[in-house]
């Protein structure tokens, strides 16, 4: 497998989930959330129903949050590495420019840290040959 040497032209943040697809959590009332963790009250949350089906547009919202803050993300060394969920950028009924802006830095500082474990690893798998 060939190393890459730059990025790639068209990328995503590495943290959000398919809203529906790896998990869905469906109420006893027959509507959709994107998992479990998710408000069962929660408008923005909520991606459909049983009648209904999917609403694409809530759904598309929470699959691309990273069209929230486009100029931060493209900027950041830590894009593929976020883990920041959209279930955390809920402020007054809408998904939070401010909510998820406040989360970087932690991002970027966990992000480093497993880094930094994992060279530390991988040396020490040079050094005492395990």
């Amino acid at each position: 497998m060939g190393r890459t040497k730059s990025l790639p032209e068209i990328g995503a943040p590495g943290g959000p989930c398919i809203p529906g697809k790896a998990r869905l959590f469906v109420t006893v009332d027959g509507e959709f959330f994107p998992c479990e963790k998710v408000s069962e009250v929660s408008k923005v949350m909520n991606i459909g129903n049983l009648d209904d089906g999917f609403e694409m547009k809530k759904v598309n919202d929470l699959l691309n949050v990273g069209k929230l803050t486009p100029v931060e993300c493209k900027k950041c060394w830590a894009l593929t590495k976020c883990s920041i969920c959209a279930k955390e950028l809920e402020r007054e009924g809408k998904l939070s420019v401010d909510a998820k802006l406040s989360m970087c830095e932690s991002v970027r500082r966990s992000t480093e840290e497993r880094l930094k474990k994992l060279i530390l690893l991988k040396e020490s798998r040079t050094i005492y040959k395990i």
